[in-house]
């Protein structure tokens, strides 16, 4: 399951930020509030569980910014692009491009949110932007 923690109240400017992770897969783990051993703590048991076994991402943004997809913890949607009406033979679709912006900063920001679709190679093939929106 995707989870995102915002951390952005506990950086400190002026020094230097460690970010570490506890990763526990031993046996005799337990959970800490009530004690109680896990369901799959058992020997006979093997299954992926424990460790960072996926990629880990830290995201660095300014405080205007796209937020993260499906982080309920972080309360964000993310952004989603999608295709409707395809039509395969003449090579088009309609592209729908969302996307959740946060503003943090202190007063009003004016954006405009831009959108470029590249090919397989990188090149630019089509690109589309809404109207000025104050957040």
């Amino acid at each position: 399951m995707a989870f995102g923690f915002d951390i952005t109240n506990t950086i400190k400017d002026d020094s230097v930020n460690v970010l570490a992770a506890k990763i526990d897969n031993s046996w005799t783990y337990k959970e800490i509030a009530t004690q109680s051993g896990f369901q799959w703590n058992d020997r006979n048991f093997y299954a992926n569980y424990g460790g960072i076994n996926k990629n880990v991402f830290l995201h660095i943004t300014n405080r205007l910014y796209q937020t993260l997809p499906l982080f309920s913890s972080l309360g964000t949607t993310g952004t989603y692009v999608y295709a409707t009406d395809i039509n395969v033979p003449d090579r088009s679709a309609i592209i729908t491009a969302e996307s959740k912006i946060r503003n943090e900063n202190n007063k009003p920001q004016t954006i405009i949110y831009e959108v470029f679709i590249n090919d397989n190679e990188g090149i630019n093939v089509a690109s589309f932007q809404g109207s000025p929106k104050t957040i």
